[in-house]
Parts: C-alpha cells; structure tokens; sequence
C-alpha cells in the first residue's frame, strides 16, 4: 500500500511540474535583443503609426501619431504620452478641423497569450473635436479597455488594432453606447537603440 501511495505522489508531482512548464511556456514577456529584460528595469518605448478612430453611426477619422511610455518588467507595459496629428474626416458628420487627443493616461498595458498586448484602464480612450455641418463644434469621447494583436517585425513590435481588439466596442459620449472603434498598427521601438521583441 505505502508503494502504492508513493508513486501516486510521484505522479501528482510529475503532473504539477509539467503544469508549471506549461505555464511558464506559455508566459509572454517583452525582450531586448532577444534576452529578458531585467525583474527590476523598466525600458523605455516610443511608437509611431496611423489610427482610425469610429463612433458607429456618427463619423470615422483618421490620425497619425507618436506615444512613450516603458516595456517591462516582465509583460507589463505602459502608455504614458499619446500625440495625434494630421487628423482628417473620412466618413461621417464630422468635418475640417478635426483633433483628437488620448484621454486617462496614463494606460496600464499588460502582454496576455496570443500574443496581444491588453490595455487595462478602462478610462483610455479618445476624444474627437471637429465641426458639424460647418457651424457646430462637437466633442465625443469614446472609453473602454481593449487590446492589440503584437508581432515582431525588423523594426520592433508591431501593435494591430483589430477585430478582436474588444471584447466589446468602446463607450462613447455621443451615442451613449458601445460604438466606439479603432483600428490601425503602431510601431514600438526603444529609444536607446536596443530591439524590442516580444517572446
């Protein structure tokens, strides 16, 4: 019986070390040259690329842009600078001028299986000012967490707004419901000249 007991341990033991193996394995972290980053270092990060922002419904714009924020330790992240440019109408109500600008920074991000980069404050978002029909001048801000697809390219992490961004869509001040979207990629490269990848 006491053998019988003793294997039985043995195999808990297996199975419990294969879990962690697992887990470990499939654990996504952020990475300069392909080595870990330090526990302790968080690395800075700078991004750069093109967004459309949407309220369903309502109009669609579309911005460049730059972000900072850190990489690490670990898989967490976060946005600390959001500037948009050279933003323009493309569908919608909304007209000429139109600005957008990130709201609740700054942005918790964490790195999550898939891998994908989630953002977890609920108060990020975007506000769009422009004029409707030439005289009125509105503002709609849409919040919510989301997340982006990441892959690494030669230049850095690619960051994909896509179709499984959301769990749901964004709440806007508009419409008052979950109509707000964004799509588009951003490129985050480190400043200090090391590569960042993601594995």
């Amino acid at each position: 019986m006491r053998k019988i007991h003793i294997v039985g341990l043995a195999l808990v033991a297996m199975f419990a070390f294969f879990a962690v193996s697992v887990a470990s394995a499939s654990a996504v972290e952020w990475l300069i040259k392909n080595e870990a980053i330090a526990a302790a270092t968080a690395v800075k990060s700078k991004s750069v690329g093109k967004l459309v922002l949407e309220d369903m419904g309502m109009s669609k714009i579309e911005c460049e842009g730059t972000d900072a924020g850190t990489v690490g330790p670990g898989a967490v992240d976060s946005i600390t600078a959001i500037t948009a440019t050279g933003c323009v109408a493309v569908s919608g109500s909304c007209e000429a001028p139109v600005t957008a600008k990130a709201v609740g920074l700054p942005w918790a991000t964490e790195l999550v299986a898939g891998p994908r980069d989630k953002i977890t404050t609920v108060a990020a978002g975007w506000a769009v000012e422009c004029l409707v029909a030439g005289i009125f001048k509105i503002q709609d801000t849409c919040t919510g967490a989301t997340s982006t697809g990441i892959s690494n390219v030669a230049a850095g992490v690619d960051a994909a707004f896509d179709a499984t961004s959301g769990e749901t869509p964004a709440t806007c001040t508009l419409t008052g419901k979950a109509t707000g979207l964004v799509e588009g990629t951003d490129l985050n490269e480190n400043p200090a000249g090391g590569q960042l990848t993601v594995g």
